[in-house]
């Protein structure tokens, strides 16, 4: 919601695309698979500010990374953080933008299969992550629906430069954390 209140302009296309393919009607997983802006939005989300940044992996055999060699039985960390920012897949990685999920979109780079692993990646990938994806991008439809999402004026912590530019502090324990972040649903006429 956040990244939506920075960026109104993105929020009105996810409106529209919500008001064209439910109208009067509740979200569904149906129509789920018709909003493709939303689920790009939800895709960028994840990409941008992952759940988990640290994932672990044990290595099964002797292996290489890079110049590195790793013994086998070595626990190694993915940094899905730094993969989902590499500018080597991600063309203006600290942008938020949907459209680089749109296979015919110019921010659409051809990309490596790991480059985005905000629930893992191969046999320990979250078993929940289409969920999660799925739930998250109904509620923002519910919410979108009827509200506009804006950043609290009144508030000058909220009105600092770098909230503005979309640097955020976070706590990073096993999740990543927003601090101190707040946005206000304002409802549309």
């Amino acid at each position: 919601m956040y990244e939506l209140a920075l960026q109104p302009d993105i929020q009105e296309k996810l409106y529209q695309e919500i008001d064209k393919v439910l109208g009067n009607e509740e979200p569904t997983i149906d129509k789920y698979y018709e909003m493709s802006y939303m689920r790009n939005a939800v895709q960028e989300t994840l990409r941008r500010h992952p759940p988990v940044v640290l994932i672990p992996k044990m290595t099964r055999t002797k292996t290489t990374i890079g110049s590195y060699a790793v013994p086998a039985n070595t626990q190694v960390y993915l940094n899905a953080y730094q993969v989902q920012h590499d500018e080597r897949y991600w063309k203006e990685p600290q942008s938020f933008i949907p459209e680089r999920f749109d296979t015919d979109s110019e921010y659409c780079m051809k990309r490596h299969v790991a480059s985005l692993i905000p629930f893992s990646i191969g046999q320990r990938k979250c078993i929940g992550s289409r969920f999660s994806e799925i739930e998250t991008a109904m509620i923002m439809a519910k919410i979108i629906k009827q509200y506009r999402i804006i950043l609290p004026k009144d508030d000058p912590k909220m009105q600092t430069p770098d909230i503005l530019s979309g640097k955020i502090a976070t706590i990073n324990v096993v999740t990543l954390r927003p601090v101190g972040l707040k946005v206000e649903l304002v409802p549309r006429q």
